[in-house]
């Protein structure tokens, strides 16, 4: 008899701390006119909507007031909890695997040189019980934290080694659009009514190149001016039948935005973007520190590079992009465009990482 797969679920759990925090907000909406309440809800669309439905003078007297409720921890483990059986149960499987990042720092912060990665991110506020929900993970689920690499890289890692295994049956679980680049079943929360399904590796192909067109505002990765998801480039990609094919169209598409050359004043030159150290006695940190601040890299950058503007190819802005978007797959994995020696695209090939940044992008710790 054929001994039944063990089937897991391998859940990237970053995004979802942010939802499960955000729902312990409960938000109310009143509208007074004079002393009569004449709007109660908490939906600020349907508010706008029945505003819009009120006379001219109406508009003009009402009292709008917004209150806050802050719902007790409890309902943020609560609803993590829920969101984990709901995906599991969804999934068929009978365990699961949960990754989480570290945050704040990971080797892509030191690849990124044209905008700070996460940069827009500086002044963002963490939901209530960010750090609560996040000790629950680690202590109570064992949820491992990865400090050189984030959660989707490691997942995908775990899915890549998953599929070269006919005896293991890992369906990935997310709903960070980077992780459609990875080969495999997948489950995503906000497509519950389609269950398990499965993207093919020309699938993914095509979200990371897609993704090379239109970049990633939520990590501040720029991709190219005015590309949407509704584009010409990104409609005539979907219908590429080969990587190749991909990879040349997005290549085309780079040289025609950014001509032969891209000079950009890099981000450790704005000091909006830096973090001074809490205490001035703090080394100097080395080159992929997980511990470092950002005021001490930009000045290790300021050393290595002094010019304030850097002038790139176009194959260096490509790559950048490339190596920012691409999951990897292996610890050191990197992007290499699928072109040969003597290719007519004019590309460069690029040789792999030096391999001082290879081992270092291996992590002091693996846990």
């Amino acid at each position: 008899m054929r001994k039944k797969l063990d089937k897991f679920l391998i859940v990237d759990t970053d995004s979802a701390i942010y939802a499960c925090c955000f729902i312990t907000v409960k938000k109310e909406i009143f509208a007074r006119l004079g002393d009569k309440m004449v709007f109660h809800g908490t939906n600020k669309n349907v508010y706008n909507k029945w505003y819009k439905e009120q006379t001219p003078v109406d508009q003009a007297c009402l009292e709008y007031i917004e209150e806050l409720t802050q719902l007790p921890f409890s309902q943020a483990k609560k609803a993590m909890d829920g969101w984990l059986f709901d995906l599991t149960k969804l999934a068929g499987c009978d365990r699961r695997v949960l990754m989480l990042t570290k945050g704040g720092n990971c080797f892509r912060t030191h690849l990124a040189t044209m905008k700070k990665y996460k940069g827009n991110r500086d002044n963002l506020v963490k939901p209530p019980y960010y750090q609560e929900l996040r000790d629950y993970l680690t202590s109570e689920l064992k949820a491992p934290v990865y400090h050189k690499w984030e959660a989707d890289d490691v997942a995908c890692m775990s899915m890549t080694k998953c599929n070269a295994d006919p005896s293991k049956y890992a369906i990935l679980a997310a709903i960070d659009k980077d992780l459609e680049q990875q080969e495999g079943r997948h489950v995503n929360p906000n497509k519950k009514k389609e269950g398990v399904y499965v993207v093919t590796k020309l699938e993914g192909l095509k979200s990371f190149y897609k993704q090379m067109l239109m970049g990633d505002v939520a990590d501040n990765i720029p991709g190219l001016p005015r590309v949407g998801a509704k584009s010409k480039h990104v409609v005539n990609l979907m219908e590429c039948g080969t990587e190749l094919e991909c990879f040349a169209l997005v290549w085309k598409a780079y040289q025609k935005a950014y001509g032969d050359y891209l000079t950009v004043v890099p981000w450790w030159w704005d000091d909006t973007k830096m973090t001074k150290p809490k205490d001035d006695s703090e080394p100097v940190p080395v080159y992929f520190d997980p511990d470092y601040h950002d005021f001490a890299l930009a000045e290790l950058k300021r050393e290595r590079f002094p010019a304030k503007t850097i002038k790139y190819s176009v194959e260096d802005v490509f790559y950048e992009n490339a190596d920012l978007l691409h999951m990897l797959r292996t610890p050191t994995d990197q992007y290499f465009a699928p072109v040969l020696a003597k290719n007519k695209l004019g590309f460069k090939v690029r040789e792999a990482y030096p391999e001082g940044v290879a081992i270092a992008m291996l992590g002091k710790d693996k846990k």
